[in-house]
């Protein structure tokens, strides 16, 4: 007997709004060095600095120009690319930031920030089934990291997957503590029906 979830039994706008908008800027608050790519100059790490902070502060018409001069003279970086995908996003133009993240993916198959956004972005499609592939890797690549548990658990419940997502969120608590409390309301629902 299959278990059928209805869509709207685990808070969406909370999801979105406490842990995969937040997850967005906070994967990009410090970036590493990219995988297959040379690391910038100075000059260009301190404009894409600029963007990042334009970005934080929900200022995306002044990271454009930032992001534009670093593009410019790297458009192969993945991380300039990953925040023309924010930028994007924050623009509300999801096709192109999908475009971007996919394309941090070909750079650097590992990048979290681009695997959890691009799951996001598949996740607001009402495709879980595709985000947990992208999440998935997100956990191969950050396992200690709580959030693409969270988001884990999230698309496995929207797909019916009741002891998977439980098993996510479990481990989303424990890898965030109080961070993570956004999954409480999932595990004190289904706890019971373990």
């Amino acid at each position: 007997m299959s278990l059928r979830v209805p869509r709207c039994t685990f808070p969406t706008l909370i999801l979105y709004s406490l842990l995969l908008a937040p997850c967005l800027r906070a994967q990009y608050s410090s970036l590493p060095p990219g995988e297959d790519h040379p690391i910038l100059g100075f000059k260009l790490q301190k404009e894409l600095g600029k963007a990042l902070e334009a970005l934080r502060a929900d200022k995306p018409a002044d990271a454009r120009n930032h992001l534009d001069t670093v593009y410019r003279s790297s458009p192969s970086d993945a991380d300039t690319n990953f925040l023309f995908g924010v930028y994007s996003s924050q623009m509300n133009d999801w096709v192109h930031a999908r475009n971007y993240w996919e394309k941090v993916l070909t750079l650097s198959p590992n990048h979290p920030g681009a695997l959890l956004s691009l799951a996001s972005a598949l996740m607001r499609e009402s495709k879980p089934n595709e985000a947990a592939q992208y999440l998935n890797r997100a956990v191969e690549a950050e396992p200690t990291s709580w959030r693409p548990h969270a988001a884990l658990a999230d698309a496995y419940l929207r797909q019916g997957l009741l002891d998977e997502s439980i098993h996510q969120a479990e481990r989303a608590l424990e890898l965030g503590h109080g961070q993570a409390g956004i999954v409480q309301p999932l595990l004190a629902r289904f706890a019971p029906a373990r």
